[in-house]
């Protein structure tokens, strides 16, 4: 059996990065598998592991993109505990009670809007340490 090459991409409607076969005509074989948080953990590992910032080049060696990494301890971090320090018709504003971080929300992205989850730099509440 030959060995069929390992296809990565990312969907261009949902954002899901995909790995899987591509067949002859172009398309994805059957079994291609969502491994989206795998692959941005993996290139977020790497990054780490290289110790700077990586520079992806095209064939000129024109540089396209540049990947850094900030690693959050989850070990001593908080969740955030926002409260509304101005709410507005249009956008509304949140800060975030042990650390500070602000947050805004706008009308025009609510649908995809959620308040950051982690890297609270507070280590107990009250922000004291």
């Amino acid at each position: 059996m030959k060995n069929k090459k390992l296809h990565v991409a990312v969907s261009p409607l949902t954002n899901t990065i995909f790995a899987g076969h591509i067949l002859q005509r172009g398309t994805w074989g059957a079994g291609k598998q969502d491994v989206t948080m795998p692959a941005l953990i993996s290139v977020a590992e790497h990054v780490l592991a290289f110790g700077a910032p990586v520079v992806i080049s095209d064939g000129e060696r024109r540089p396209i993109y540049t990947i850094t990494v900030e690693r959050h301890d989850s070990a001593t971090s908080h969740q955030h505990e926002w409260k509304c320090v101005s709410p507005g018709t249009y956008d509304t504003t949140y800060v975030c009670t042990q650390c500070g971080a602000r947050n805004v929300e706008q009308i025009d992205n609510l649908l995809d809007t959620k308040n950051p989850e982690f890297g609270c730099s507070a280590t107990s509440a009250g922000g004291e340490e």
